[in-house]
């Protein structure tokens, strides 16, 4: 009971010093209290979260008692080295110490074998010997490798040589026929007209000239220029008209 009492009156007086300072009976305590909560209304509405919480978390340091007794004696700590720095930093008396002996410079004797101008010229010519045996048999090693792969070439029961070669030459004709156009002047092979922005650059895809978009018409299935894809009987390209003609007979 003697504890309830006392906790109702600390509650009491509480209460009274909420009125007082709602009720203006202290100006200088209910200003502060309406001011800071005027204060936070505004930074709760005006800016962002992130600043409203960094500045809580700001209130909340700097509004602990604790947070400066701890700053207080970090601050005397420092203080404290600070001031017994240039103590420790006076130099002691050095008792002299007596000179040391000079130390033995005797050279080591060395064996008449190891030094001897015969021995010092063969140790350097073996290692250059060394690293050309060395070369050599790397070389003998690749060339027995590439002659193993030449001689396989043939025995493959997939492709033989021949077709390999022709498939080779094949790509490398395509290739050409498509980067290295005849006419690199700018102008139609059929009708010499110009090229503009108008009249578009077309390259045959048979003979590989450049033709304007009229001379350079004609479609043609890519069946017809020996591709073998099952696609190549529905996909078709743009020749002019000599290999339009010659295409197509």
């Amino acid at each position: 009971l003697i504890q309830l009492e006392g906790f109702l009156s600390g509650m009491c007086c509480s209460c009274e010093a909420v009125y007082r300072v709602l009720y203006w009976e202290n100006p200088t305590v209910s200003s502060q209290f309406y001011g800071v909560l005027l204060g936070s209304v505004c930074v709760l509405y005006l800016l962002p979260l992130c600043w409203v919480l960094a500045i809580l978390n700001s209130t909340l340091f700097l509004g602990n008692t604790q947070f400066y007794q701890v700053i207080m004696e970090l601050k005397a700590s420092i203080e404290q080295r600070v001031g017994t720095k240039p103590l420790e930093n006076t130099p002691e008396p050095v008792e002299p110490l007596p000179p040391a002996a000079p130390p033995d410079r005797t050279p080591t004797p060395t064996s008449t074998e190891d030094l001897t101008p015969g021995s010092v010229e063969e140790a350097e010519e073996a290692e250059p010997d060394e690293e050309f045996k060395d070369a050599i048999e790397e070389d003998d090693e690749s060339s027995q490798c590439s002659a193993d792969f030449d001689l396989s070439l043939p025995d493959n029961g997939f492709m033989s040589k021949n077709e390999v070669i022709r498939s080779k030459v094949s790509r490398l004709t395509e290739r050409l026929r498509k980067r290295y156009p005849s006419n690199n002047f700018g102008s139609c092979t059929g009708c010499a007209a110009t090229f503009s922005v108008l009249k578009k650059r077309r390259s045959c895809s048979n003979c590989g000239n450049s033709f304007c978009s009229r001379c350079c018409s004609f479609k043609v299935p890519k069946a017809v220029m020996g591709a073998t894809a099952p696609e190549a009987q529905r996909e078709t390209v743009f020749v002019c008209a000599l290999c339009n003609q010659v295409l197509i007979k």
